[in-house]
């Protein structure tokens, strides 16, 4: 069966064999300098099916060659026929930087990538796990859209969140903390996802995640699947 979902963050490159005729589009995302050329290589064979997004996660930027992976990354990109659409993963992990150093490495290349996305005129799609307050901050002089992936915060982070009218992602798991974020803000400031393969197992799973959201709002999951799809097309310009 065929659904008009969106999922707002997956990672195809890491996928074989999805038939994305089953869904209506899907956000690659990369993490590393080979997700990346690989993100782009799938949006050249399946145009139109999914929104590349390339960029170098937090839990990469632990080690001396991050910013030039970065450089990378982003010049590859910019030599490629087919254009990036959004700068991602990208942020801060506090679970795996567990030293101060660590921790300062991480928000170098989160800065640095902030700009580029800043310079390009991109959205940007964050990674925060036990960081949300400081990747709000690190985001502060950023006119661009962001949205923030697997959102973990708290209510009242969702709420500052949505006010800088950006989005926050919901993944296929409950928690009482997310349940209470989604209750607290807008429909239209949510999105749906699945981080498959490595939470939920397909994009297909994205319906998990409408239906988390359908249930807190009291909606119909078709109305859920309309709103949390047009967020994340408006984000990206698709």
């Amino acid at each position: 069966m065929k659904h008009m979902a969106v999922d707002a963050h997956c990672h195809l490159c890491d996928m074989k064999g999805f038939d994305l005729g089953k869904i209506d589009l899907a956000v690659n995302c990369a993490y590393d300098s080979g997700s990346a050329r690989r993100v782009i290589a799938f949006a050249v064979a399946h145009p139109g099916k999914t929104v590349p997004v390339v960029g170098l996660s937090p839990q990469r930027c632990m080690h001396a060659g991050a910013e030039d992976e970065i450089s990378d990354i982003f010049r590859m990109a910019g030599e490629s026929k087919e254009s990036i659409l959004g700068v991602g993963e990208i942020g801060l992990d506090y679970n795996w930087a567990d030293t101060p150093g660590k921790r300062r490495m991480q928000m170098k290349c989160f800065e640095m990538q902030v700009r580029i996305a800043d310079e390009l005129d991109l959205p940007v799609v964050v990674h925060s796990r036990n960081a949300v307050r400081d990747c709000i901050g690190g985001l502060s002089r950023l006119g661009n859209g962001v949205m923030f992936h697997f959102f973990s915060g708290s209510a009242v982070e969702a709420e500052e969140i949505v006010d800088r009218g950006w989005l926050i992602s919901i993944p296929p798991l409950k928690s009482g903390g997310r349940l209470k974020a989604i209750g607290k803000v807008g429909l239209e400031c949510l999105a749906a996802e699945t981080d498959a393969p490595y939470v939920g197992r397909t994009p297909l799973d994205v319906v998990k995640s409408i239906q988390v959201i359908a249930d807190v709002k009291g909606i119909g999951f078709h109305d859920a699947e309309e709103a949390t799809g047009k967020s994340v097309k408006r984000l990206f310009g698709v």
